[in-house]
């Protein structure tokens, strides 16, 4: 993850090859494909069981699929929605 340039990076260790996985650089909160998706100010990361990711972005929830797909899962843009991102079964995310 780079939030200062609001995407998210994939590191792969053998070559260090650095690769966009989703997010414009634009500081929006966007859902869509790979570069068509955006982030407001993704902090907190866990990788999901079923092998996407979870993205603490504000105040929200983002999904980020093995293909790059961005949706929002939970929260929106108000005071005293979650911050953080828990880990949680694949077969409750669909």
């Amino acid at each position: 993850m780079d939030s200062g340039n609001y995407i998210i990076i994939t590191v792969c260790t053998e070559g260090a090859i650095v690769s966009t996985l989703a997010g414009s650089g634009e500081e929006e909160s966007v859902d869509g494909q790979s570069a068509a998706a955006s982030f407001l100010d993704p902090h907190g990361v866990v990788l999901a069981t079923y092998g996407g990711l979870l993205v603490s972005d504000s105040y929200t929830i983002r999904v980020v699929t093995s293909g790059g797909i961005v949706r929002t899962l939970a929260g929106r843009w108000e005071k005293g929605s979650p911050m953080s991102v828990f880990r949680q079964r694949a077969s409750t995310i669909h």
